[in-house]
């Protein structure tokens, strides 16, 4: 969940920046929070692949 929300926070940031009409210090700002959702992106990738395969079990 965490990782799909992280993802759609980065999508939406990309497509603000597509946004021809932004003040200079609105993408600046855009530009870092993309920058920032990329690395957490990136983390949690890496934390994801790290986890060990938990055995499919029935929901109680």
């Amino acid at each position: 969940m965490l990782h799909r929300g992280e993802t759609v926070g980065y999508e939406g940031y990309a497509k603000l920046l597509s946004d021809p009409t932004l003040e200079d210090d609105v993408v600046q700002e855009l530009q870092v929070l993309l920058d920032r959702s990329q690395d957490h992106l990136t983390r949690l990738e890496t934390m994801l692949e790290q986890l060990p395969a938990a055995p499919n079990r029935p929901m109680i």
